[in-house]
């Protein structure tokens, strides 16, 4: 007998400080059929494959630039941030182009969950995609 492999509901993690924007990308995310969970300052040392539900790794401690993180997860302030779970592909195209056609304004920061980021904290991931972010701001400008 195959055994079956349960395929997780798509989920988008996102911070915005807009009331109105993240009320935007619950309806449009509704319309898609995807599950949402708003993200906070209290979610940072957690790792993102637990906040998307496909991980029981850790919760509230996270390994920050190869140390333990000791300090309160609350006392950071997060960038706002898109991080998609079981989203990729053409389907992440759709979605990113139904974004900007609902008129929502855009989200500089955004990743797609993988094998490889999945135990990352929630802060680990978002300085990271700060840090891509600002490198490829730079490249830009040169060009």
């Amino acid at each position: 007998m195959e055994r079956k492999t349960a395929v997780p509901q798509p989920v988008i993690l996102y911070y915005t400080e807009s009331a109105g924007k993240a009320q935007q990308i619950e309806m449009l995310c509704s319309q898609f059929g995807y599950r949402t969970r708003f993200l906070g300052a209290a979610d940072a040392g957690t790792e993102v494959g637990v906040l998307a539900g496909i991980s029981n790794a850790k919760r509230g401690r996270g390994v920050l630039d190869g140390r333990t993180d000791s300090g309160s997860p609350e006392d950071r302030c997060l960038p706002e941030h898109m991080i998609f779970s079981g989203i990729g592909g053409e389907q992440l195209d759709v979605f990113l182009q139904a974004m900007r056609t609902a008129g929502i304004s855009p989200i500089p920061l955004k990743a797609v969950l993988t094998p490889y980021n999945y135990k990352w904290s929630l802060y680990e991931l978002v300085q990271e995609l700060q840090r891509e972010h600002t490198a490829m701001m730079m490249e830009r400008r040169k060009q």
